[in-house]
């Protein structure tokens, strides 16, 4: 009786719900998406109390091309618009409130910043345009030989004051941005020209790991950045390019052929090895018990009954205690299984939080 409880648990266990199966197909590499979109978000925060905003703003658009929750974009324009760079934050305001549901947090705050930073910049256009140019002394021009020349060597003179990053990368068609900048695709034809100073190489790729070097480079000299990307888990191929405008909720994650309910259950599956290696326990001390039972001498003890000697009666209770609790626990590791299978699918929910008119962030929770 015992070892047909634990073979009807197995078969249990191996029962997969069709309806579940199927709903966790929506994306292969959603869990490792958002693992890293969430370690660009909270590196992303930390540089933005920092007050270092173009950080935080390069942080929270990596995120977003991770995971793309219009979140990522009220954050990337409140980066922006902390510091100073108004034309950026306008476009990123707008972009979230295109993308944006009709009730979403900071809906209206993103409005009042767009009529805000328009204002200001209107006003920053007319007092531009009203400012009378400075008169001076009457300039004769210079004979064209000279102007030519000058001019050559005003341009060796710029080239001397700045250095060179030679970028490498092992993953072709890599989108690589410097200091925010895109220069290009992988592999890159020539070296980048820079100015002197600190600067910060990234790249992205739809099917791998964003990759960023920071690199010190001198006037005059090449830097050599290299940029290993390393590929999402199941990940053979490159991924589709997502659509211009995508869906406002990170909920319903792309589909695709690397895709399986099988992936980012990594609890799950310890706890069904678990079970049927408990299982199998029970099993063996169950047919280790009736081994036992067949191979002990009994003699008549009673009517109908039969009796064993002492230690052959102990071994028996033993094998049976132990093959009991074997399959108790087989029985919760089961249970475990299957509340960690559907815990474990569950989607990424990104809400922003009220912002107002200060400097504050949206909420992303994992």
């Amino acid at each position: 009786m015992r070892f047909a409880v634990v073979m009807a648990l197995l078969q249990a266990m191996s029962w997969v719900p069709p309806a579940h199966a199927a709903g966790s197909q929506h994306g292969v590499n959603s869990g490792v998406e958002k693992i890293a979109a969430r370690a660009e978000w909270r590196q992303g925060n930390v540089a933005y109390n920092l007050g270092h905003y173009d950080e935080a703003a390069k942080h929270y658009e990596v995120a977003y091309t991770l995971v793309q929750d219009p979140a990522f974009l009220f954050n990337i324009a409140q980066s922006y618009r902390m510091g100073g760079k108004l034309e950026q934050a306008l476009d990123r305001y707008r972009a979230f409130l295109r993308t944006a549901s009709a009730d979403a947090p900071n809906r209206d705050t993103a409005g009042k910043f767009v009529q805000e930073i328009k204002r200001k910049l209107e006003e920053k256009k007319e007092a531009a345009s009203n400012t009378p140019p400075e008169a001076g002394p009457a300039r004769q021009p210079a004979p064209a030989s000279e102007t030519v020349a000058d001019g050559q060597k005003s341009a060796v003179q710029a080239r001397s004051r700045q250095g060179k990053i030679r970028i490498d990368c092992d993953m072709a068609g890599a989108e690589v941005s410097v200091d925010g900048k895109g220069v290009g695709l992988t592999p890159l034809p020539e070296p980048i020209w820079v100015l002197p100073g600190r600067h910060q190489v990234t790249a992205s790729h739809t099917s791998a790991f964003p990759a960023i070097e920071n690199v010190n480079v001198e006037a005059g000299s090449v830097a050599i950045v290299i940029m290993r990307m390393r590929p999402l888990a199941g990940s053979l191929a490159a991924a589709p390019v997502p659509a211009p405008n995508p869906a406002p909720s990170s909920s319903q994650p792309p589909s695709g052929a690397n895709q399986g309910w099988w992936l980012g259950r990594k609890w799950t599956w310890i706890a069904a090895g678990s079970t049927l290696l408990l299982a199998g326990g029970a099993i063996a001390a169950d047919l280790s018990m009736y081994s036992k039972i067949n191979s002990s001498k009994s003699y008549p003890c009673g009517q109908d009954q039969y009796c064993y000697s002492t230690s052959d009666s102990n071994a028996i209770n033993a094998r049976m205690i132990t093959a009991e609790v074997l399959g108790g626990l087989a029985a919760a590791a089961l249970i475990t299984t299957c509340v960690l299978f559907f815990v474990e699918g569950r989607p990424v929910s990104v809400a922003p939080v009220v912002g107002g008119m200060t400097g504050a962030l949206a909420r992303v929770e994992f």
